[in-house]
């Protein structure tokens, strides 16, 4: 009925990230600061158990993503205007998990888990009319497919549920214009377009 369940006190940041695990009982949260720039992530258990920190995470978070058993975090930080860093955490222990490289990026990035949490999306893009996809191997971080230079902006990846395609929203920098890109998860083609008038056409 909208009733508050719980509310956890001690946010001073600038702003707050947050991620809620798939099963419902875990939450992450980045407190954000600007001066100096950073966060402190903080994984708090939704039952009476509490929360832990994650070490060594340097940067201010931009996006965190559970894995779809909740056992993972995925974190993207700026450490500066033109590197974001991208990590993969244990969410009980909160350390890094190991074996999973750490990677860094030029622009800001989203990033998606497959639905059987064995792949991760990484859209990288410049704000304005290019976007670089990856997707990447959970275990281990060996890159499937790379799709260079789209010409536009994605602040937004959804997987379908069978993990075969990746859906992408899209925002042209020159028309000032948006749409939806459909695209094949293991040879990067684009299957289906949505553009901006309402039209569709597949490929």
């Amino acid at each position: 009925k909208g009733e508050i369940a719980r509310t956890f006190d001690g946010f001073g940041g600038a702003s707050l990230t947050l991620a809620l695990a798939p099963d419902g009982r875990t939450l992450a949260v980045s407190e954000n600061r600007l001066t100096p720039l950073g966060s402190d992530v903080r994984v708090l258990d939704l039952g009476p158990e509490g929360k832990l920190t994650l070490a060594g995470l340097e940067g201010m978070v931009t996006s965190m993503k559970f894995s779809p058993d909740g056992t993972r975090l995925l974190t993207v930080s700026m450490r500066e205007a033109s590197s974001y860093r991208i990590e993969l955490w244990d969410a009980r222990s909160g350390k890094r998990v190991e074996g999973f490289p750490t990677r860094t990026e030029p622009q800001p990035t989203v990033v998606e888990f497959s639905p059987d949490g064995r792949r991760v999306s990484l859209a990288s893009s410049d704000l304005g009319t290019e976007t670089t996809l990856r997707i990447c191997e959970a275990d281990g971080g060996r890159e499937t497919l790379c799709v260079p230079d789209l010409p536009f902006y994605v602040p937004q990846v959804a997987w379908s549920p069978d993990g075969r395609r990746l859906a992408l929203v899209i925002h042209d920098g020159v028309r000032r214009s948006g749409g939806v890109r459909m695209l094949d998860a293991e040879s990067g083609q684009e299957l289906l377009a949505l553009d901006p008038d309402g039209g569709t056409y597949s490929a």
